[in-house]
C-alpha cells in the first residue's frame, strides 16, 4: 500500500500566492491535473480537496476497499472513491448479485438484460428482465416460474411488478406447504 499525503500536506501544495498576485506558478501535488490552467476554478478545486479529503486518503487505495468489491467504487475522484468505468462495475458484487454491471452517471446500474439474467437475483427472485427507465433488473414471468422464490414460497407468477403466488397450486407445490403447512393462497401469499 502506498503512502498518502495528509490533508495538511496537500493543502500546503496549493500555490495560492501566484494566483492571488497574478503570477504564474506551477501547480504541484495530487490535484495538479485538476488545477492546472483552471484559474480561480482550480483554486476552488484545490481548496475543496483540503476541506474534504477523498475517502481513499483515510482508507487506502480505492481498489482495496469493501466499497470497491461490493459496489464498484474503485476509481479515485475528487469526492472520494466512485466507479469511473464499466470494469469497476462489472467486477463488483452488485453486478453478480443484481445485474448492475454498467456505469451510468457515476453509478453502477443494470443496462443489459444478459447481466440481469446472469445475476443471483434472477435465480433467487425472478428479476431476470431489464427495466430500462429505472436502470434496474425487473421480474419476468419466466424468471418468476424458474426462481428459488417459486420453489420456496410459491411466488411463481408475475403479479404487478413482483413474483407472487397466484393460485393455491403454487402454494401446494412450494416448500412452505410441505415444511410449514402453508398451502392456501391468503391475501397474495401462501398461508394457512
Amino acid at each position: 500500500m502506498r503512502a498518502r499525503a495528509s490533508a495538511a500536506s496537500r493543502c500546503a501544495q496549493i500555490p495560492a500566492a501566484p494566483f492571488l498576485h497574478g503570477g504564474r506558478g506551477a501547480w504541484r501535488g495530487p490535484f495538479a491535473r485538476h488545477c492546472a490552467g483552471a484559474g480561480a476554478f482550480g483554486v476552488w478545486l484545490a481548496l475543496l480537496a483540503c476541506q474534504a479529503p477523498p475517502r481513499e486518503a483515510a482508507s487506502g487505495p480505492c481498489s482495496d476497499t469493501e466499497e470497491c468489491r461490493g459496489y464498484g467504487w474503485c476509481g479515485v475522484t475528487l469526492s472520494g472513491c466512485r466507479p469511473t468505468d464499466d470494469a469497476h462495475c462489472r467486477a463488483s458484487a452488485e453486478c453478480r448479485g443484481f445485474g448492475r454491471c454498467a456505469l451510468s452517471l457515476g453509478a453502477c446500474v443494470a443496462a443489459d438484460v444478459a447481466d440481469c439474467a446472469a445475476s443471483d437475483d434472477c435465480a433467487a427472485s425472478g428479476r431476470c428482465g431489464l427495466d430500462g427507465q429505472a436502470k434496474l433488473c425487473a421480474a419476468t414471468g419466466v424468471g418468476c416460474a424458474n426462481s428459488l422464490a417459486c420453489r420456496m414460497q410459491g411466488a411463481c407468477e408475475l403479479v404487478g411488478a413482483h413474483c407472487a403466488p397466484a393460485s393455491e397450486a403454487h402454494c401446494r407445490a412450494s416448500d412452505r406447504c410441505t415444511r410449514f403447512g402453508q398451502c392456501r393462497l391468503v391475501s397474495g401469499a401462501c398461508g394457512t
